[in-house]
């Protein structure tokens, strides 16, 4: 902006200093969540879809056995967002042990 027209502009009126609008950190923090883990979510998708195609009863070994694999498939998933539960929480703790 020009030098020249910043000294001949008018004062800014009365109440030009507005506070900004409040944030809500509960929004903030459920979007950033949502947008830095979005794969945790879509994989839980993924395997409830797979629950529903477990057949029930089992009528083979080989039934058995995929079961198995898809039962260790949601164990590793649930301990990964475990550990990402834990990480983001530390965040958290350490501002609330620091303050």
């Amino acid at each position: 902006m020009d030098h020249l027209a910043l000294v001949f502009a008018p004062p800014p009126g009365s109440g030009h200093n507005h506070p900004p609008e409040p944030i809500d950190p509960i929004e903030g923090l459920t979007a950033r969540l949502a947008e830095t883990h979005s794969d945790l979510v879509a994989r839980f998708r993924d395997l409830e879809l797979g629950c529903a195609r477990v057949p029930d009863p089992l009528e083979s070994e080989e039934e058995a056995a995929t079961l198995t694999d898809f039962i260790a498939q949601c164990q590793r998933h649930i301990k990964k967002a475990e550990a990402t539960h834990k990480q983001e929480k530390e965040l958290f703790l350490k501002a609330g042990r620091a303050g």
